[in-house]
């Protein structure tokens, strides 16, 4: 009888070994499927998608490029802006406001998600994607810019 146990119990502990590896197998496969990747979205689509990911753009021929960071319900764009001088401009977003601001200056907008359009947020470009485990201090907004509500 107990050489019948302990039988079972090794059975169940191949049993449970096997099915770990399995799935862990399947997460491993998965992440690396996804870890770098190209695709043909909107900022918005970004946004909406349901994974951590770090995306960069630089359209050909463009005197903009930037890169996007998502994860957590929140967005954070950070754009580059080249012509007779640089600039830079910021967009953080979560499902109550969009938060915008250049280097240039101290002040921004806060503004409701629902009054919100995104400049040409149905515009689709190429970005390069990667899988990131996001930084929550990416998301939080700089104590030097006073945001002003607006609607």
């Amino acid at each position: 009888m107990k050489k019948k146990i302990i039988i079972a119990v090794g059975i169940i502990i191949i049993a449970a070994l096997t099915g770990f590896f399995l799935i862990k197998n399947k997460i491993k496969n998965d992440n690396a499927r996804y870890k770098d990747y190209t695709t043909r979205a909107s900022v918005k689509a970004l946004f909406n998608m349901n994974a951590s990911q770090k995306c960069t753009v630089r359209p050909q021929g463009s005197l903009r490029e930037g890169n996007i960071f998502v994860g957590g319900g929140k967005l954070r764009g950070d754009f580059k802006t080249s012509s007779s001088r640089t600039s830079f401009g910021h967009i953080i977003m979560d499902r109550e406001n969009v938060y915008t601001w250049t280097d240039s200056g101290d002040t921004g907008a806060k503004i409701p998600i629902g009054s919100f359009q995104l400049n040409q947020s149905s515009e689709s470009f190429q970005w390069k994607c990667e899988i990131w485990e996001p930084e929550k201090s990416l998301f939080e907004l700089p104590k030097n810019i006073n945001f002003s509500e607006t609607s």
